[in-house]
């Protein structure tokens, strides 16, 4: 499910293309039926507006004092809007359409993720005693972590793990002719995770 934001950073603009911006959202914002109580006032977004006009103007001579002036103005007039930006978004309540009428920039912020759930499709035997090798199936991940514990599995079982980006791995170093279980998580965009089912192997 795609969840839909407004973009708050203005880093983009330069000094005259945000001035517009500015512009642009409070005549947007100015009588819009979905916004009736605009947080701040409108008044208040006007005036910031002004202030960074009228020091933009200023800052043309090259004056280090009138350039200060102009940045100072302009961090202030973002972060009017900034404010006014979260007024919009908790007031539309994710609808699209609402969002759009206020002149803002909609973004995406976030998109569910489903990451495939790994299954382990083999496990045998390394070439020396207590290795084995895991591979799992082609689910897309950034990495796998392929993680072994001792018989009795329990939910206070420790496993040890080994971390790849390969979909097999050879684990090493475990106690010959005993049992053990196996199981690999995948890890995704974003930190996403899924556990495969474990599965038991004796170890030669």
């Amino acid at each position: 499910m795609k969840i839909l934001w407004l973009n708050l950073s203005f880093a983009k603009y330069s000094d005259s293309l945000f001035e517009t911006k500015a512009e642009a959202i409070l005549s947007a914002m100015t009588d819009n039926v979905y916004f009736a109580n605009p947080n701040p006032a409108l008044t208040e977004v006007d005036a910031a507006i002004k202030t960074f006009s009228a020091a933009l103007i200023a800052a043309t001579s090259g004056d280090r004092y009138q350039i200060a002036e102009k940045n100072k103005a302009r961090k202030e007039l973002e972060a009017i809007l900034r404010i006014l930006g979260s007024y919009v978004m908790m007031t539309a309540g994710g609808d699209r359409e609402k969002l759009i009428t206020s002149g803002f920039d909609v973004r995406k912020v976030a998109e569910t993720i489903t990451l495939e759930v790994p299954q382990i499709i083999s496990v045998a035997s390394g070439k020396n005693p207590g290795e084995v090798v895991v591979k799992v199936n082609g689910t897309k991940a950034n990495s796998f972590i392929f993680e072994h514990t001792t018989d009795p599995l329990t939910e206070n079982s420790v496993f040890g793990k080994i971390v790849g980006t390969r979909k097999t791995q050879l684990i090493e170093g475990l106690k010959p002719i005993t049992k053990v279980w196996l199981r690999v998580t995948a890890v995704g965009a974003r930190g996403t995770t899924a556990t495969s089912a474990p599965v038991s192997y004796i170890v030669q």
